[in-house]
């Protein structure tokens, strides 16, 4: 759970002018308390893959069985293309993604996986850049209402995982970089006809120059109704870069967004400047305009900055929300008020460093 100092801040503030060693003792079990909050509690990954016994090696596809006890259908993928050739949604399938070579003709290149009941991707390795609009892994459709598992991914390119799919996705101990110079990079979307009932991400690492997450549920002229996920729900999650822009695209209130222990931060462009938190997690609405969804931010000092509600693009002025321990909350937009973020790095470092996934990847443990 995500701690709210805004109390206890308004106390120690008290104690400034007068008693000043007492404020700073406030201060430093404060720092030990944010050190906590942002530590692993238990190391375990929140949701285990679909058909995994409890305690069985996640690596072993001969572990996995599905609701009739059939073994998944192993799919090695070597090369961007679409798999299964001939997909089945009764069975479950287990990928192999090792896509690890630059992809550099025109076209779209990109690793689709479609098909199947339960959908587990483990330890995928990809590294595609090139040209046109690429995207790193595209799960699509498969049976309804069931789950599309990724775990232990070290992912870069031109785009991350997309999302085009009626499952649940589950994306937890990856770590995604997408190319600077790549139109449309962002770290994880929801694209045309995401039905999903949610998406889950857990354990993850993302540098982007782009963007972070995207809701993409509609464009100008185009609705697509309730071809939106249910919600997004982030949890020990580490975003960076130095002009990458949060958005929630098209019509984020038909999607509930909700998370602990999120982190970003922003280092400076060549200009000279940088983003801040109001600036790097702003909300999209219909033809793209920027609408704040009243952005609160809490300082670590305790001061509150509170911007408008609307769509007026004001941004916090100097270093309000660009200073470790700063804190963002929304106060306009039902759909983001289970989200808190805090400006800096984790404690202990990036949740999914790229040395420790991938071909390196030695499974969490889950907790359920």
């Amino acid at each position: 759970m995500t701690l709210d100092f805004t109390k206890y801040d308004a106390e120690v503030a008290k104690f400034r002018a007068g008693s000043p060693n007492i404020a700073a003792a406030f201060d430093e079990n404060k720092k030990l308390l944010i050190q906590l909050e942002g530590a692993p509690v238990t190391g375990l990954l929140p949701w285990r893959p679909p058909g995994l016994p409890q305690g069985a090696d996640p690596l072993n596809p001969a572990n996995f069985k599905d609701d009739q006890g059939r073994p998944f259908t192993v799919v090695d993928v070597n090369s961007p293309g679409t798999y299964p050739s001939s997909p089945d949604d009764t069975r479950g399938y287990y990928f192999r993604v090792n896509v690890d070579r630059n992809v550099t003709s025109g076209g779209r290149q990109q690793v689709a996986l479609r098909g199947g009941k339960y959908r587990v991707v483990m330890k995928p390795v990809s590294k595609i850049t090139g040209v046109g609009d690429p995207v790193t892994i595209l799960p699509e459709v498969g049976a309804t209402g069931v789950i599309t598992h990724i775990e232990g991914g070290l992912l870069t390119g031109v785009n991350g995982p997309t999302f085009r799919t009626n499952q649940i996705v589950q994306v937890q101990a990856c770590h995604v970089k997408v190319a600077p110079e790549a139109e449309h990079a962002d770290l994880a979307q929801a694209w045309r006809g995401a039905k999903c009932p949610g998406i889950r991400i857990a354990y993850f690492t993302g540098h982007s120059d782009f963007t972070f997450f995207s809701d993409f549920t509609d464009e100008p002229g185009v609705v697509f109704g309730s071809e939106t996920p249910a919600y997004w729900d982030l949890q020990h999650v580490d975003l960076h870069g130095p002009k990458a822009l949060n958005c929630w695209l098209g019509m984020p209130r038909k999607a509930v967004w909700k998370g602990s222990d999120l982190w970003l931060e922003t280092s400076f462009t060549p200009a000279g400047d940088r983003r801040g938190l109001d600036d790097q997690l702003r909300q999209y609405g219909e033809q793209y305009n920027p609408k704040f969804a009243g952005v609160k931010i809490t300082q670590a000092n305790g001061n509150v900055w509170q911007g408008p509600e609307g769509n007026s693009p004001i941004q916090a002025p100097g270093e309000i929300g660009k200073t470790p321990g700063d804190k963002l909350t929304y106060y306009q937009d039902p759909g983001l008020a289970g989200i808190t973020w805090q400006y800096g790095v984790p404690p202990g470092g990036e949740f999914a460093p790229a040395a420790k996934v991938g071909a390196a990847y030695v499974p969490y443990g889950y907790m359920t």
